[in-house]
């Protein structure tokens, strides 16, 4: 008996496998068949594109005919041969006779491709203007359509046949039902829109079309069936599964995106294919998971795409000329109270989903907005720089380059706001009792108002650049934006916070549900968002400058405490999901810490806070994806915190205690050691906004050093580079020039900037000197352990380090620390106030031989060096040059406070100019007025006699010995010939035109000469186009008419000029016009 049930037994395990080797084999021949009808879905996608390529050169042919000789043939024949092979190898008759229909159907396109390529190969286009052409794009309009339609038949068959023949699986089951209503979903859309020919991009769906399907793929999303994941034999499945989830999301995402640009008012929508991308990998991760689950010996069908046609439409274009703008306007409109009434039994799944469609609406809409601001304070930063161009470009000292400003022509025509998920969750709402929905949609009605004048005033800017408008009312219109931006922003964060306290209300009125289980992961995330919240309130007041106090320790304990000192999770499958949760918690809290150990020692930047704000949201995202993640069991999620928007300078930074009791004199540099100073400077692109403070302390410290001090300049971003050797400040302009040419960019390598930095100042080695590396920089960069030794052996060898710091993390201002104490030198946080003041300290670090060492005085105080920026006393630089001005406002020292010039020197220098009060008495008088000018101030010269010519072009002040030596070659002689003189003095003077600046001709004659109505005419109309001519008469006291006509036409000056006052004339000329 016992051998007769082992017997049994093993006939039965035979049985089973031959079973499951039955399934197996017939699984393959199906999924055999289902991959030839991928292939020929993905190669007429190629053939299409290809085809569409082909039909642009046709059109633009067609249109511009004279500029092109020939059209290159369409290359669109790609073969399917492999595949059909493999599909014909499953001996299946019914499903073998409609592949080779398909495959029939695909031999058609390809010989009509050929005949295409045979047709540009002849040139027979260019006698019957392309009609064989568009003959055989319609063809082949019609057998794409034959082909899709031959392709969905085959799929059809194959399912069926599979589920015959396979039968049902219980295990996953649920699953795959679910990712193949999704997936069913998808293809029937894809099946309604199409590839547009003749531009190659997707003809746009409708909002019909759209809506719909984001409403079904919501719902399917949504209920996704949870996976048991905690098995280590059902990792791979999980895998899979979680990726198709995310390619689900991820497609939803995108469609609802295009939802919402096709409601937009002021913007042309044109739909992307990047839903087809999603579209790609969410077949992919399904096909992943049926081949995971063939390993477990459960056989499911793959999923093939969608073949997809093309259309023939008129190309559309994004741009328009004249864009229409609907200007909408915010209106707080009051909304009913919400009333509360407790309930006695939990909340239903239903009104829990309604409320989190409310919050989900919410986060997206935070989502947008914040990557607004990005672009709003990009955009003001630009007006800054424009702003600061305009009222005092001479603040850069010396000879440097001439700066350029660049001005905006649009701004971000990105920003869109979920508008379908408002209207989902007005939708949803019908599930909440009546007097809870009037006061939730009344309030959400009111936030929909705000961002759509928030898109509006996007357009409104954008149509005002455009347009170039700022020409007239000098950025006016846009700061009122950008003022109405910050309003709109307060607004909104104000709606949020009260319809979130009332969903929250409408919760608490449920009695709890006790038998819900709660993962560890989901209680860790929940307990730091809870203590985390307080931070967050006094974070957003410190941004908005209703605090002083960026954050206390006493705020920040309880988070601090209980997630500080847990120990880190290993690493395991089982234990992933709570891994992740700690490991993003502890970027939080670190971020938290970082903020408030910051008293007294490091910056807190807007960037820092930003970073808070960006953990924070994290860890919300992280509890809200397993919150709806829950299947049956669903929690109401948590709201994101919105960025805040300000403009002005926001942030801590430390003072120096001892900055009043060092003895520094911002004057001069006698009796200090003779300086070899390097200037190691971060100009990674961290490092953008505080390069133009550090480029004055460092003019401000070369202007005053001596011939025996050298300096040196390092610079680091991805790379390091040499941008200036060791240089004597004898050499001022050329210390100055490299000053003004740093740039910021790039990434951050600080380990091969000191590397470099001690190499270059090596070479340079004064002995008894002050040999020291200033490194400039926010620390955001790793030092290797032998940079470090490096830094500490050059230290013996009395080369110093010190670190101007704009650390705004603990961990970079403990790294900065390091180097200062390894290197010998001084930590400085330095600020717009005591950057000039500190550099100079750092450069008077010692004493000459003999004298003693000056050495810091450190006050004896308990309490932290607590002062904010704003509070920093600034220091005034020395007056190095002494200024005359004249009761008329005329100074003969500096250009400071007047506008950028664009001088014309138009010049008599015919034989009466040769007297020595004359043409030599000019020159004199040109070339110091070229001493006194600015870099942006630019100079040029016409010479007239018997011909005119241009002696020198538009030249920049920062070249003096050239316009110089182009001023001392000027000679007098010959006849007069005034009409050409004016035409190419013009000429020159209106290429170079200068917005808001001293365009202005000075005509320099001693005698009268007859003048044409031309040259009053050209006269009259330059200067009414901002070109002003004045005369400086040399000789004869008397007004000539004809000059003074002539300076009533160019609106300018009639001076007569003589030895004594040629200098202040030629200067006052100058200074016409002040900075606005």
């Amino acid at each position: 008996m016992k051998s007769f049930l082992t017997s049994l037994l093993f006939c039965g395990l035979f049985a089973f496998q031959a079973i499951g080797q039955t399934k197996s084999t017939l699984q393959i021949k199906l999924n055999g068949y289902l991959n030839f009808s991928d292939r020929v879905a993905d190669q007429t996608k190629s053939m299409i594109q290809c085809l569409a390529k082909y039909q642009r050169k046709v059109n633009r042919y067609k249109r511009y005919k004279s500029r092109l000789s020939r059209i290159y043939p369409p290359r669109c024949n790609y073969s399917i041969d492999y595949v059909y092979k493999k599909a014909q190898e499953g001996h299946l008759a019914s499903l073998n006779s409609q592949v080779v229909t398909v495959k029939n159907i695909y031999e058609k396109i390809r010989q009509r491709n050929t005949a295409l390529r045979d047709y540009c190969t002849r040139k027979t286009y260019l006698t019957d203007n392309y009609k064989f052409s568009d003959n055989t794009i319609k063809r082949l309009q019609q057998l794409f359509e034959e082909l899709q339609s031959a392709n969905e038949k085959l799929k059809q068959a194959v399912a069926q046949r599979g589920r015959t023949a396979l039968g049902a699986n219980e295990l996953y089951s649920e699953q795959i039902a679910k990712m193949r209503q999704i997936l069913a979903i998808e293809d029937n859309f894809q099946k309604k829109y199409f590839i547009n020919l003749n531009d190659g991009r997707y003809v746009n769906p409708t909002e019909q079309q759209l809506a719909a399907n984001v409403q079904k793929l919501s719902k399917l999303v949504a209920t996704l069936p949870l996976l048991e994941s905690n098995k280590v034999e059902n990792f791979s499945l999980s895998r899979y599964y979680g990726s198709f989830k995310r390619s689900a999301k991820r497609l939803l995402d995108s469609r609802r995106k295009s939802w919402d640009k096709s409601l937009m008012d002021n913007t042309v929508y044109i739909y992307r294919s990047n839903t087809n991308y999603a579209y790609n990998t969410l077949v992919r991760d399904f096909n992943y998971f049926v081949k995971a689950c063939k390993a477990k010996r459960i056989y499911f069908l793959k999923h093939s795409r969608v073949s997809p046609t093309f259309v023939l439409k008129k190309a559309t274009s994004s741009y328009s000329k004249n864009p229409v703008v609907v200007v909408k306007t915010f209106t707080d409109k009051p909304t009913p109270a919400l009333s509360v009434t407790s309930q006695s039994r939990p909340i239903s799944q239903t009104t829990l989903a309604a409320l989190n469609s409310y919050i989900h609406c919410l986060n997206e809409t935070i989502d947008r907005n914040n990557a607004l601001l990005r672009s709003i304070k990009a955009y003001h930063r630009r007006l800054q720089r424009i702003e600061a161009y305009r009222v005092d470009s001479s603040n850069t000292v010396g000879q440097g380059r001439r700066r350029r400003v660049y001005y905006p022509f649009y701004f971000t025509r990105s920003y869109y706001y979920p508008r379908s998920l408002f209207l989902m969750a007005e939708q949803k709402s019908k599930q909440l009792p009546q007097n809870y929905q009037m006061a939730l949609n009344a309030q959400l009605q009111n936030i929909q108002n705000i961002l759509e004048e928030i898109a509006s005033l996007g357009s409104q800017l954008n149509a005002y650049l455009r347009k170039k408008s700022y020409k007239q009312d000098r950025f006016a219109r846009s700061k009122q934006i950008l003022e109405r931006y910050q309003y709109l922003y307060k607004v909104f964060d104000t709606k949020r916070n009260r319809l979130y306290a009332d969903i929250l209300k409408i919760k608490a009125s449920y009695a709890a549900t006790n038998d819900v289980p709660v993962s560890d992961s989901e209680k860790e995330i929940a307990k730091a968002l809870k203590l985390g919240l307080p931070v967050m309130d006094a974070a957003n007041k410190f941004m908005r400058k209703e605090s002083k106090d960026i954050l206390a320790k006493s705020t920040a304990t309880p988070l601090v405490e209980a997630f500080g000192s847990t120990q880190n999770i290993r690493y395991s499958r089982e234990k992933r999901a709570e891994w992740r949760a700690l490991r993003r918690i502890k970027t939080f809290v670190s971020a938290v810490s970082s903020i408030t150990n910051a008293v007294g020692k490091y910056r807190v930047s807007p960037y820092t806070i930003k970073n808070l704000a960006y953990n924070y949201n994290y860890l919300v995202e992280s509890y809200n994806d397993i919150a709806v993640s829950q299947g049956k069991h669903q929690r109401l999620m948590k709201m994101q915190y919105p960025q805040i928007l300000t403009f002005g300078k926001v942030g801590y930074i430390p003072c120096d205690c001892g900055d009043a009791n060092d003895d520094v004199d911002m004057t001069s540099m006698k009796g200090f050691a003779h300086n070899n100073l390097m200037l190691l400077l971060d100009v990674s692109g961290s490092m953008k906004d505080e390069l133009p403070m550090l480029k004055k302390a460092m003019k401000y410290l070369v202007k005053i050093m001596r011939p025996e001090d050298h300096v040196s300049v390092v610079v680091f971003e991805s790379r390091a580079r040499v941008m200036l050797r060791p240089t004597s400040a004898r050499y001022q302009d050329k210390i100055l020039r490299a000053i003004d040419t740093l740039k910021s960019r790039g990434s951050t390598n600080g380990d091969a900037g000191i590397r470099m930095a001690y190499q270059v100042l090596q070479e340079n080695y004064i002995n008894q000197g002050n040999n020291r590396v200033i490194m400039v920089t926010d620390g955001e960069f790793t030092i290797k352990s032998s940079t470090f030794d490096l830094i500490s052996n050059k230290a013996q060898q009395d080369i110093s380090m010190s670190v101007f710091s704009f650390a705004d993390q603990l961990r970079a201002y403990n790294k900065l620390r390091r180097v200062v104490e390894m290197g010998k030198g001084n930590y400085e946080v330095v600020s717009e106030g005591n950057a000039a003041y500190k550099m100079v300290r750092e450069a008077q670090s010692k004493k000459l031989p003999g004298r003693k060492r000056r050495t810091r005085t450190k006050k004896n105080t308990k309490k932290p060096c607590d002062c904010n920026s704003s509070t920093v006393t600034k220091i005034e630089p020395p007056k190095i040059i002494t200024t005359t001005k004249d009761s008329n406002g005329v100074n003969m020292t500096s250009m400071r406070g007047f506008a950028p010039n664009n001088l014309m020197l138009l010049l008599d220098v015919s034989g009466s100019m040769a007297s020595k009060n004359k043409l030599p008495l000019l020159k004199t008088a040109f070339k110091k007025l070229i001493d006194i000018m600015r870099p942006e101030d630019e100079v040029s010269i016409v010479v007239y006699a018997g011909d005119a010519s241009v002696v020198l072009k538009p030249t920049s002040a920062s070249k003096p010995d050239l316009i110089k030596e182009i001023i001392d070659k000027l000679r007098a002689r010959g006849k007069t010939d005034v009409k050409k003189g004016f035409k190419l003095a013009y000429k020159w003077i209106t290429k170079n035109y200068k917005e808001e600046g001293n365009n202005r001709i000075i005509l320099a004659t001693d005698g009268e000469f007859p003048l044409s109505d031309y040259i009053y005419k050209l006269v009259r109309k330059r200067a009414e186009k901002g070109v002003r001519l004045s005369v400086f008469s040399f000789g004869n006291k008397n007004k000539f008419d004809s000059l003074q006509k002539l300076v009533e036409k160019g609106q300018g000056n009639y001076e007569h000029v003589d030895e004594n006052n040629v200098q202040y004339k030629l200067v006052k000329e100058a200074q016409s016009t002040k900075v606005k």
